[in-house]
């Protein structure tokens, strides 16, 4: 199945959607994104001559490693940490090796919408008494401040900025949606409610 480029393209849509999804131990995102980056270069879905970045960039990013393993040997070494560095990095890699047309940007953006979208449903729903979430999940209402299923009104935020800036960008032009521009419009608005209820700076 893994050598179907559709079934690729369907399990990194998942993979993306899922990193709004925090839940206790592992994170789905967390094992996902590293596998598929794995298989798609193993498999040839993804190209590792297009992971080229700014040599500007790339200093930093060296320097950044530099301090970070000094940091590490100056401090305590929580191997937990330095496994969601590893991830996160994986991550970058793998947007700038899937991304090569306006069609895989379409893509990513549409799954990063349709996960803030389904877990804010099952958070809403948690909160009214709906849904009652298993062990797995984190407390839902833990303070004022909303916090959806990411567990961390302040990482809530992050995820929703980009997105409600690319919503308004569709708006105001229309690049990758095709839809009716009221869709856009009521996702940019319960993006903006989100952001707010989130209380984060």
């Amino acid at each position: 199945c893994l050598l179907s480029k559709k079934i690729f393209v369907f399990l990194t849509c998942c993979a993306l959607a899922s990193v709004n999804l925090n839940l206790v131990g592992v994170d789905p995102g967390d094992v996902l994104i590293p596998g598929l980056l794995f298989i798609g270069l193993l498999l040839g879905h993804l190209n590792i001559h297009s992971l080229r970045f700014p040599s500007l960039l790339t200093s930093f990013f060296a320097a950044f490693v530099f301090f970070y393993v000094v940091s590490l040997v100056i401090n305590e070494f929580i191997p937990l940490f330095v496994m969601h560095l590893i991830s996160n990095v994986a991550f970058l890699c793998f947007l700038k090796l899937y991304v090569d047309s306006e069609e895989r940007m379409r893509q990513v953006l549409l799954s990063f919408l349709a996960g803030a979208g389904a877990t804010s449903i099952l958070a809403v729903a948690a909160i009214l008494g709906l849904w009652t979430p298993g062990e797995m999940f984190f407390e839902l209402v833990g303070s004022l401040r909303y916090m959806a299923l990411i567990s961390d009104p302040n990482i809530l935020a992050v995820l929703t900025v980009p997105l409600a800036l690319w919503l308004l960008d569709e708006l105001l032009d229309p690049k990758l949606l095709t839809a009716s521009r009221w869709i856009p419009s009521v996702f940019l608005v319960l993006g903006l409610v989100q952001i707010g209820l989130t209380q984060s700076r």
